[in-house]
């Protein structure tokens, strides 16, 4: 045994199940990527004011597989308006193809935890829900 960063259960059977990571690195196509690097680029991205990635089922090809890809909610700096296109420009600059969100999702505001930090979990959570 060896620490992967991987969190896993262990059933009556010995069987060993997923449960989740301690980080918050996913693996997207097969690339290990940091989702707060990808926070980082999308945070200075134009019209962007704070940015929270996540992974998101996408159709695979295929056999009805799911294969994920990054989504993004984004709050607006004031006065700005979301150019996608441009965010995924300027996204491809800065990051590898696969760290590239997909799509984006507005909020006026993200909820923020008792410390006055932005709740990730509960932000990662509904836009895991995007892809459903």
């Amino acid at each position: 045994w060896y620490a992967t960063g991987d969190i896993v259960v262990a059933d009556d059977d010995g069987l060993l199940w997923f449960k989740g990571r301690s980080d918050n690195q996913v693996k997207v196509r097969g690339v290990r990527i940091e989702l707060e690097a990808v926070e980082s680029v999308l945070a200075d991205a134009p019209g962007v004011a704070q940015a929270v990635v996540g992974p998101v089922a996408a159709d695979g090809i295929g056999g009805g597989q799911s294969s994920p890809v990054l989504a993004a909610a984004v709050t607006l700096l004031d006065g700005a308006n979301l150019d996608a296109a441009a965010v995924q420009q300027f996204c491809r600059e800065r990051l590898a193809p696969v760290a590239v969100p997909r799509s984006f999702d507005v909020h006026q505001s993200f909820p923020l935890t008792a410390s006055g930090k932005i709740d990730r979990k509960a932000v990662r959570a509904h836009v895991a829900a995007l892809g459903d």
